[in-house]
């Protein structure tokens, strides 16, 4: 996590006098939950909160996705988001958001609110570097102790194939892209 110390160093002007909606946008593995953790210790003075999908999926079904529950889980994380935002609150949404469509769901509850500043943070990472992340990640072990064990090779092969690329076109403020080593490629404002 500590490179990504540096990478929040490198955004947080961008970040300050403004509450902020983060959406982390990349395939499985690929970093955004340490960025996420990242940014909320990194977070100084500025209330920070995190959303996570998996988290809600915990919560609501132990480690174990349930498909009828989709909607369910969604609409717990729409909640989420927007008592965070009328609270006054950063907020970093933490899931894949591989799809413009489900990009635009948060983008337009961003915007319910006055004066929120979105900011994409693309992780365009290699697919072979998402899954070696994700089958080394110790948590995913402890998980899977618990539940039915994923291939997480082919699901972020499928991730893969749905990504649509991030576009400031979106609504986005702000959108930074990410490699594999952390490092910002791409800063694009609105």
């Amino acid at each position: 996590m500590q490179h990504y110390d540096k990478l929040v160093g490198k955004i947080e002007k961008d970040l300050e006098g403004h509450q902020n909606l983060i959406l982390l946008i990349g395939l499985a593995g690929c970093g955004k939950t340490s960025l996420a953790m990242a940014l909320i210790t990194r977070a100084n003075s500025q209330k920070t909160t995190r959303v996570s999908l998996d988290s809600i999926i915990t919560m609501a079904s132990g480690y174990n996705y349930d498909s009828e529950l989709r909607d369910f889980y969604r609409e717990l994380e729409i909640a989420a988001v927007k008592k965070s935002l009328s609270g006054g609150y950063n907020l970093v949404i933490d899931d894949t958001n591989i799809t413009k469509e489900i990009r635009k769901l948060f983008i337009d509850t961003g915007k319910e609110y006055q004066d929120i500043q979105i900011v994409g943070i693309y992780f365009n990472i290699p697919i072979e570097s998402c899954i070696q992340r994700r089958l080394n990640d110790p948590l995913i072990t402890l998980r899977e102790q618990h539940c039915q064990k994923a291939n997480w090779a082919d699901i972020i092969k499928n991730q893969s194939n749905i990504m649509e690329e991030p576009g400031l076109e979106e609504g986005f403020d702000m959108l930074y892209e990410l490699d594999e080593n952390s490092s910002i490629v791409k800063v694009r404002k609105s």
